[in-house]
């Protein structure tokens, strides 16, 4: 199976979708960003949990 980062990296738009990305974590405040990172990483954790249920 292909690495679903692989695929993405390739999809039209997506290095637009990352720079403004990237813009908008630059605006947040230190304490927004470590709750965004500590969301991200849950949701991380949540989406490998149920890869391996599929």
């Amino acid at each position: 199976m292909q690495d679903k980062t692989a695929v993405l990296g390739n999809t039209p738009g997506v290095e637009e979708d990352e720079r403004y990305i990237e813009k908008a974590y630059r605006t947040l405040s230190e304490d927004n960003r470590k709750k965004l990172e500590v969301y991200a990483a849950a949701l991380r954790r949540t989406q490998l949990a149920h890869e391996g249920t599929d």
